[in-house]
């Protein structure tokens, strides 16, 4: 005999499997609706079991589509036709997944979200324009594969970049599919693969740690060959600057982009340091002590700061994200011929160069190891080591003492 049909809710009733059951130890239930179609006549159709995700909320939300619909005469008014339009929707969605390019998904998704996420986004961007678009952005995102990575990353290398800024690409490519699987196309990750192409690679080793330091003589050269640079009148604030930057970088250790970001809020003058914030990528924020030299900087440029300057730096005189001050800092360098000598990566003076030398003469100073991983702000002490070589006749001190020297009256005991 078959079983009798319970209403649910109105117009959605259900009846009950005679053995199967859920999961929650109930009869199975399978689920119709009963409506009014457009010509007035009653229709009763059945929907799916309760094993099958049907629910007697679900049932009555598909009954208010249908009525609705009988109501304003706009989209489908029979379960055939919702039906039909579901998988006209999900095939649709299917295909716009299918074709939205790496390009795109970097443009409208990525962008976006870095834009909110940290404000060194524009880095990522002016990465993706010089080494990806060009190369994988036409691209459909589903169809990248593994071979597609080793491929950039040959093209990379190929162009002479340090294994470290092959590295810095594979992170972008890597934070897109981590944001490809969170991002619904239609209701569809972009990204459903549990494994990214990014997985199994050989990653580059960032071993490239560079050992080249600014001596004393060698820092006064380019802080004048900053001051004298042959430049237009009006770029002639911005050599005020790039002394300001250079001088900064050697006593502080902060990095280019720490120093574009610095704003005066960030300064204590009154109490000599400042605040680098922590930025999502780095995660190595904190406070720098300010020394006699840095403080004569800001005291300085506090004295010229412009009413509406927020940042140390003004970026609508120093160009976005500080490329105006990249470049004359370039010619500075060229101009005392401190690469001259240079054999690659790690003997090249670039801006870094000016943190590294912040390390190494607080190494050569005799600052302790540990306290040099503060004042750089070291997520490990792994990455201060580099500096231990550079204090002075540490190792030549410690064999010297292995044994207390004789004294006189020692040896007549």
């Amino acid at each position: 005999m078959a079983k009798k049909w319970i209403s649910a809710l109105p117009g959605v009733r259900y009846r009950e499997h005679a053995t199967r059951k859920q999961k929650n130890g109930r009869a199975d239930r399978y689920f119709a609706i009963r409506y009014y179609d457009a010509t007035g006549k009653q229709r009763e159709e059945g929907l799916g079991w309760a094993t099958e995700g049907w629910s007697a909320d679900k049932a009555q939300g598909i009954l208010g589509r249908l009525k609705q619909a009988a109501r304003t005469g706009e989209g489908p008014r029979t379960l055939a036709e919702l039906r039909e339009a579901n998988l006209q929707a999900q095939a649709d969605a299917h295909s716009e997944a299918d074709d939205l390019t790496l390009a795109t998904f970097f443009d409208d998704y990525y962008v976006p979200a870095a834009q909110k996420r940290t404000r060194t986004w524009s880095h990522d961007k002016g990465r993706f324009d010089k080494g990806i678009r060009d190369r994988l952005g036409d691209v459909p995102f589903r169809a990248l594969t593994r071979e597609h990575m080793e491929s950039l990353m040959a093209a990379l290398r190929k162009e002479g970049l340090a294994e470290s800024t092959v590295l810095q690409y594979v992170a972008i490519m890597r934070q897109m599919f981590s944001l490809a699987r969170i991002t619904m196309i239609n209701g569809t990750p972009l990204w459903t693969s549990a494994i990214s192409p990014i997985k199994g690679i050989e990653m580059p080793e960032a071993s490239e740690e560079r050992e080249r330091f600014l001596t004393y003589e060698e820092a006064d050269a380019l802080v004048e060959a900053a001051r004298t640079l042959p430049v237009e009148d009006s770029y002639l604030p911005v050599l005020a600057d790039l002394v300001d930057l250079i001088r900064l970088a050697l006593n502080t250790g902060l990095r280019f982009g720490e120093l574009m970001r610095l704003e005066w809020s960030d300064v204590s003058l009154q109490h000599a340091f400042l605040k680098v914030r922590v930025e999502r990528r780095r995660k190595t924020g904190g406070h720098v002590p300010l020394n006699h030299e840095a403080m004569e900087v800001l005291r300085s440029r506090n004295q010229r700061r412009r009413k509406g300057d927020a940042t140390v730096f003004p970026p609508d005189r120093t160009g976005k994200d500080g490329c105006i001050l990249r470049r004359l800092y370039a010619l500075a360098v060229d101009a005392c011929e401190l690469n001259r000598d240079s054999t690659g990566p790690k003997s090249k003076v670039v801006f870094h160069t000016l943190r590294h030398t912040f390390g190494s003469w607080l190494a050569i100073a005799g600052t302790d190891i540990y306290r040099i991983k503060t004042l750089m702000r070291h997520k490990t002490i792994k990455m201060t080591m580099r500096y231990a070589h550079l204090l002075p006749d540490a190792t030549r001190d410690a064999v010297n003492h292995l044994r207390p020297t004789k004294t006189a009256d020692s040896e007549s005991v």
